[in-house]
């Protein structure tokens, strides 16, 4: 499966508009929202994404953790205990195309196999 993993503290607006690009993306996807102590709102956003889409999983981190790196290392933890085989881990912040995730796991791909990759 292939997982998206999406730290934020608040910024809702933003935050919904990267959540609605990583549900829109041409791979079937997991995302692992990462309240990491968010304002009522922010959490609220999160819950609202899990109760409308299965494949939607939210994590409210109160207190907050100590850093972000440690947010990342508990959420990828998860994933690969979980049996994931992928995890992009995007900022709240960002937008995406709807392939990011396509082409990301296809350039691996081919730099694993040691070829050039024509687009």
């Amino acid at each position: 499966m292939n997982w998206i993993l999406m730290p934020y503290l608040n910024c809702p607006e933003m935050t919904r508009q990267a959540i609605e690009d990583c549900l829109a993306q041409t791979l079937p996807i997991h995302l692992l929202l990462l309240d990491n102590g968010s304002q009522p709102e922010g959490r609220e956003l999160a819950n609202e994404y899990m109760r409308r889409d299965s494949r939607v999983l939210a994590w409210h981190h109160d207190p907050p953790l100590p850093s972000l790196s440690a947010v990342w290392n508990r959420a990828l933890r998860f994933v690969w205990e979980a049996g994931g085989e992928h995890a992009w881990v995007v900022n709240n912040d960002a937008r995406f195309h709807l392939a990011t995730y396509e082409v990301l796991l296809a350039v691996q791909l081919v730099n694993l196999r040691g070829r050039h990759l024509e687009l």
